[in-house]
């Protein structure tokens, strides 16, 4: 009989100590995402005010943290007057959700191409999967590419496809408009 009651006092105390456990580990991690919506809402306002001093230390704050790095670095890049081609490679690395991670290569390789990089920024393009969300604004992309590097012929294909993927849309009255001016 004693035996039953330790085994029941002993399995009692283990649920209460787990339980224990999982509600300190609630409140912790509960207090950790205050702080750092905080220290965003606290980045955010830096940069609307222009305290780029400030605005970098939060950052520099955020980056040490494994799961707001991809955060930090998002808004590293909308400090003005800085190479981002770095920091988007990273956060690319960084970044975990295909979308974002499609997204950023985009921004990555415009980045790139806009350093004079080309070659690299179209193999970065080949990244964007077909099925992407921005897929036909990085084709564009790199039509645009194409045509700065005088290879009219295949930006004109790409622009084609991209006008027939999704008629009427933003993009598609683009890729026409650019097939008009290559032809020039």
């Amino acid at each position: 009989m004693k035996e039953k009651i330790y085994l029941i006092a002993n399995v009692v105390g283990i649920i209460l100590l787990i339980a224990g456990a999982l509600i300190a580990w609630n409140y912790y991690s509960e207090k950790k995402r205050s702080e750092y919506s905080y220290k965003e809402f606290e980045l955010r306002r830096a940069l609307e005010v222009g305290n780029r001093e400030r605005a970098e230390q939060i950052i520099k704050e955020l980056q040490d943290s494994k799961d707001f790095k991809p955060l930090a670095l998002s808004y590293s890049i909308q400090m003005e007057g800085e190479d981002h081609t770095r920091t988007l490679k990273e956060l690319v690395d960084s970044l975990k959700d295909k979308d974002l991670v499609s997204l950023y290569t985009e921004r990555y390789a415009y980045e790139l191409y806009r350093k004079g990089h080309k070659e690299q920024a179209l193999k970065e393009l080949e990244k964007v999967d077909s099925k992407s969300f921005n897929y036909t604004s990085a084709s564009v992309l790199k039509a645009q590419i194409l045509m700065d590097m005088g290879k009219t012929d295949t930006a004109k294909k790409i622009l084609e496809q991209v006008s027939k993927v999704s008629p009427e849309s933003y993009f598609t009255n683009l890729a026409k408009a650019l097939i008009l001016v290559g032809g020039e």
